[in-house]
């Protein structure tokens, strides 16, 4: 019975706690000085370039595909079909159309996170001002993602040399 007369706190130990004092939980919550480094928090030394995938990198209107699939010049390769057309916006986007002939949900949405990660991480290597649609053929959902990723270096590789 001794440990239940510690229960409830003391008004005392409840209001140093919520003032955030150490001794509660809220310092953990809330940055300062004196917060301790938290290991995988440290900053690199030079900063590097962001590879995120926004918004604004993305085609997501129809019109915008349509003026793609009019104005843009294709490439062809065995798992895809690539067409790519200059922006008046600055920035290189990307879309993708993976069709039902690939397979269900499940394969369709594997094709585009492969597609999407590769062109994050890979989108310096293109030049700015470009609307890129990449197009996935039916065969694409035999390939394991190594290989889809090599398929995609090649059609990146023709697209810089354009």
């Amino acid at each position: 019975m001794d440990s239940w007369s510690a229960w409830p706190p003391k008004e005392e130990d409840s209001s140093s706690i919520a003032a955030g004092q150490k001794g509660g939980k809220d310092w953990l919550f809330n940055p300062g000085k004196d917060r301790p480094s938290i290991p995988g928090n440290a900053r690199p030394a030079h900063p590097m370039e962001r590879s995120t995938f926004g918004k604004q990198e993305r085609i997501r209107k129809r019109r915008d595909y349509l003026t793609v699939y009019q104005q843009g010049i294709r490439d062809h390769s065995g798992h895809f079909t690539c067409l790519t057309c200059r922006n008046l916006s600055g920035k290189r986007r990307l879309g993708i159309t993976v069709g039902k002939k690939v397979g269900k949900a499940v394969k369709r949405n594997r094709i585009k996170r492969i597609i999407r990660e590769f062109y994050r991480v890979h989108k310096q290597r293109l030049p700015a001002s470009l609307d890129i649609v990449i197009m996935a053929k039916p065969q694409v959902n035999m390939l394991t993602n190594h290989e889809i990723r090599r398929a995609l270096e090649r059609l990146f590789d023709r697209i810089k040399d354009e």
